[in-house]
């Protein structure tokens, strides 16, 4: 019962998982519920207790994988505020958390289509944010405006390189010459 309380307390820690393990949790709950009726001197005690520490055992593990899994998912998540401005960048993160998620749908996690939809809007607000910030630098490259204040405000210091959220758009300045000739 202590492993079963360990448990709990780690999922009421971290609420986000909730959903997704209530399934195994009301699992065991029923196992709890069948064995109150059960007296200390009943042959159906040791059976009992097999199955009550299996289910509580398969919680344990299920809630210690989703959490390892959900911590890589955050990882990712933040990578995408942070990462460089490039296509093959953001699609290299979102495989990578799609893999994640792939793997939660086949370890039968309970409510993962609303756990998904909330890791969703998460990303959605993500990569919003790094497209407007994208349009900004654009717009400030077309307009040839450049403010040293405003580079520094917008650069993320990552490992040893540096990386705007919204990216870095360079616009090489190129000369026409018309020539008309009659």
């Amino acid at each position: 019962m202590r492993s079963y309380e360990r448990t709990c307390q780690k999922v009421e820690e971290r609420q986000s998982i909730a959903p997704l393990v209530a399934g195994h949790k009301k699992e065991v709950q029923t196992i709890i519920s069948d064995g109150i009726a059960l007296v200390w001197e009943s042959y159906k005690l040791d059976p009992y207790v097999q199955k009550l520490a299996e289910g509580v055992l398969n919680l344990q593990e299920k809630v210690d994988d989703l959490m390892a899994i959900e911590e890589r998912i955050d990882v990712e998540v933040r990578a995408l505020e942070t990462c460089a401005y490039k296509r093959e960048t953001f699609r290299a993160i979102l495989d990578q958390i799609q893999k994640y998620v792939d793997q939660l749908n086949l370890q039968s996690y309970t409510n993962l289509q609303m756990w998904v939809h909330n890791l969703d809007k998460r990303v959605g607000e993500k990569l919003t944010g790094r497209l407007v910030a994208g349009m900004k630098a654009w717009h400030a490259a077309l307009a040839n405006y450049s403010s040293e204040t405003d580079r520094e405000d917008e650069t993320t210091e990552l490992g040893t390189g540096f990386f705007k959220p919204g990216g870095e758009p360079n616009i090489p300045s190129q000369i026409h010459d018309v020539v008309i000739v009659n």
